[in-house]
């Protein structure tokens, strides 16, 4: 197995800035609506996170939600809730609702998150997602995420900035394409 760096600490951090200004630039982020953001756990708190750092001072409420869909092998499979939304309805509810992840793949793990929040009755939902794997997300006919730091065109297995294998990699300050690898989970 193979870790390849793919982008650098210093890259990502652009990405999350040029998020943070996407997410502030969006037509109805406006102050009528409070925000909230739902990270998706585990890979998508790093994202969610490292967005709340650069929206300072801003205040912007917070909440979770567990969804896998690796199971701990390379591809993505059914989407299994691990952690219900941790948050009240009121805290969702007519606010500007932004579900964060680390990756889209096949997209199957930000539907389920849409479907699931939306029952809240957010005023605006959106997604945001620091990798867009487009190709696969393509494949399976799911719609875009709202804002990206990156596209990857290619069809390795990413691992860094919230991005896992298992458990492993996850904590990496960059991000890597995790070659040579076979099935050892």
């Amino acid at each position: 197995m193979t870790l390849n760096e793919l982008k650098n600490p210093y890259a990502i951090d652009k990405y999350l800035s040029r998020m943070c200004g996407d997410i502030l630039d969006f037509k109805d982020l406006g102050y009528k609506h409070p925000i909230t953001f739902i990270g998706i756990m585990k890979g998508g708190l790093f994202t969610t996170y490292s967005l709340l750092k650069k929206f300072d001072p801003i205040c912007i409420t917070i909440g979770h939600i567990g969804l896998s869909s690796y199971h701990n092998k390379l591809s993505s499979s059914e989407v299994k809730v691990t952690y219900p939304v941790d948050l009240e309805k009121k805290f969702i509810n007519n606010r500007n609702v932004w579900i964060i992840d680390d990756v889209v793949d096949s997209g199957e793990t930000l539907a389920v998150a849409k479907t699931i929040v939306r029952a809240y009755d957010p005023a605006y939902l959106h997604t945001a997602v620091l990798v867009d794997k487009k190709s696969n997300r393509v494949a399976h006919n799911v719609e875009a995420p709202n804002v990206v730091g990156f596209i990857y065109k290619k069809d390795e297995f990413l691992v860094g900035c919230g991005m896992g294998y298992g458990e492993d990699y996850r904590c990496l300050h960059g991000v890597y394409e995790l070659v040579d690898v076979k099935e050892e989970l």
